[in-house]
């Protein structure tokens, strides 16, 4: 099920409008900074995100070219970084330390769009005599400890939409076996923190350690709607080592939540957290599901808990129609978390 949501999920998204390109040395605003780790496709272009990002003026759009880049980035200023049909952004090397790929903070108005995030599946056939290619999976966290992120907006604002983040987790051996060190690990595909707001939509995210989409602290608000979100499921070996939930909102922050697909978030292992699709922990009032139309509706799916409400304000909460199916339990509301 995974492999046809990831092949569902490769982004097609063209960006309408012909691309106006700004090299290193012009500096007019508004224009579109390209990007091209090869020179490729789009010749004359900077070869790193970063250096593009660093260049651009607040309201440029930098257009990453199709190509595997291998960086993190920080963008600290209002910009678009978009993608095109086959763009990857994913670590510079195996993940040793504390590591996120895009780090969005103090800036406003941040859209990305358009791009994959991670290790897509498809890394595995990419070698020169078509063998897999297992460094892309061990490329995840070896260590003890190790904080692991998608995308993390920090004091920040904007939209993150038509992406997919695939594969923030541990590492697995050559046998496809997890590290037991995942056990420790705190491994998210996208992160809003206190002070941020952020429109997240057609979103795709699988295979995360630990959470889908996490919304935390006090002033950190996110919509999140038409996002599919799916996790390990009770028989991997996993499932044994983390607690997974698709989205967790907690800690003061608050969340509307509408028309998403979540579906096998759970812990078959001795923590005594409990796993679910959603999780609304210490959150401040928030909604699930709306009015009776799809758009609205989330799919709750195959999870240990399929709405787990506990802590603080867990009565203030807005709980629209939801539809549950093959859960462990569809609602749970406990002070306890």
């Amino acid at each position: 099920m995974k492999r046809a949501l990831l092949a569902g999920a490769v982004i097609a998204l063209l960006t309408a409008g012909a691309l106006v390109a700004r090299g290193p040395a012009a500096t007019e605003a508004q224009a579109t900074l390209l990007v091209d780790d090869d020179g490729a496709q789009c010749p004359n272009a900077f070869t790193t995100i970063q250096a593009a990002v660093n260049a651009a003026a607040p309201g440029d759009t930098v257009h990453v070219c199709n190509g595997r880049y291998r960086e993190a980035v920080v963008i600290q200023k209002s910009l678009i970084l978009e993608g095109d049909v086959d763009t990857v952004v994913t670590t510079p090397g195996p993940v040793t330390a504390n590591t996120t790929i895009i780090t969005v903070q103090n800036a406003t108005n941040v859209e990305i769009r358009n791009l994959v995030i991670g290790f897509p599946y498809y890394f595995a056939a990419e070698t020169p005599t078509g063998q897999p290619d297992l460094s892309v999976e061990t490329n995840g966290p070896k260590a003890p400890g190790i904080q692991f992120r998608g995308v993390v907006y920090t004091n920040a604002g904007g939209s993150i939409h038509d992406v997919n983040i695939a594969r923030i987790r541990g590492a697995v051996d050559a046998n496809g076996a997890p590290d037991p060190d995942m056990a420790t690990q705190d491994s998210r595909s996208l992160v809003v923190n206190g002070g941020s707001s952020v429109q997240v939509f057609n979103l795709v995210t699988t295979d995360y350690g630990n959470v889908g989409v996490t919304v935390t602290g006090s002033g950190a608000s996110a919509r999140i709607q038409g996002v599919q979100i799916e996790g390990f499921g009770n028989l991997l070996p996993e499932s044994q080592l983390v607690v997974q939930r698709g989205i967790e909102v907690r800690n003061g922050a608050s969340a509307v939540i509408l028309g998403n697909g979540l579906e096998n978030n759970w812990h078959t292992g001795t923590q005594t957290r409990r796993a679910a699709d959603i999780a609304l922990e210490n959150a401040a009032p928030s909604r699930v599901g709306g009015g009776f139309t799809m758009g609205e509706i989330n799919l709750i799916a195959e999870a240990q808990v399929g709405l787990l409400i506990c802590g603080t304000n867990r009565f203030s909460h807005t709980i629209g129609f939801n539809f549950f199916t093959l859960n462990g339990q569809n609602q749970v509301n406990q002070a306890t978390c």
